[in-house]
């Protein structure tokens, strides 16, 4: 598993965590690191275990490997030879080894991969619980940069907010004129929270990378 994970690491230039998670949703890349059957129920190993992999496969150990692998890719098969002997062998000495050789396992089954299976982190566009979403992270914004010593604390209605938008996500079918109505109010409550946060930036509040980021 270290090599495998390593080797995969060094070729696609992933980082320790996206390693991980690679190896969890593809069959191959599992395969190469020899798993026997495909588990994408759980992540192979935390991401930190990587620090160990290198710890433990050095870069002269890692050459080491390369010139074993190219070393025994540059030997003379040696089937060839046991061809030989096999052919001049007499039928019944064939047949006796016939039985006593167990036969490769055959392949069974067809492997159908489908996007539509695959899993997704974004949601239907039209969906309103991209805009809800959106707007929970703006109000935990403020609650983070909001000061008690700024005076009184910005009112971001999110308790109707949120009951906009569970009045139309709790339907099972929602018309066209109810998707435009909730996205409507979504965006006019994530407007007044960009306007507070630009507010508090003017007064000389600064946000975190992570905020940047959510921002």
């Amino acid at each position: 598993m270290a090599l495998g994970t390593l080797i995969i690491q060094t070729k696609y230039g992933y980082s320790d965590e996206e390693t991980a998670l690679q190896i969890q949703g593809t069959a191959y890349l599992q395969f190469f690191c020899g798993y026997r059957e495909y588990d994408d129920s759980k992540l192979p190993f935390d991401s930190s275990t990587m620090v160990y992999f290198r710890k433990r496969l050095t870069p002269e150990i890692f050459g080491g490997i390369n010139e074993l692998i190219i070393k025994k890719a540059s030997e003379p098969e040696r089937s060839s030879v046991k061809e030989e002997v096999k052919h001049d062998r007499t039928d019944t000495e064939e047949n006796d080894d016939k039985h006593d050789v167990p036969k490769p396992p055959a392949n069974s089954g067809t492997l159908i991969v489908d996007a539509i299976c695959a899993l997704s982190n974004i949601v239907y566009p039209q969906d309103t619980a991209l805009l809800n979403d959106g707007r929970e992270k703006l109000e935990k914004i403020i609650d983070e940069l909001y000061d008690p010593e700024d005076g009184v604390k910005p009112r971001t209605y999110r308790r109707q907010a949120h009951k906009d938008y569970l009045k139309t996500a709790c339907k099972r079918r929602k018309s066209v004129k109810d998707i435009r109505r909730a996205v409507g109010e979504q965006l006019h409550y994530i407007k007044w929270d960009f306007g507070y946060i630009d507010h508090m930036l003017k007064q000389g509040k600064t946000l975190l990378p992570k905020q940047e980021n959510q921002l």
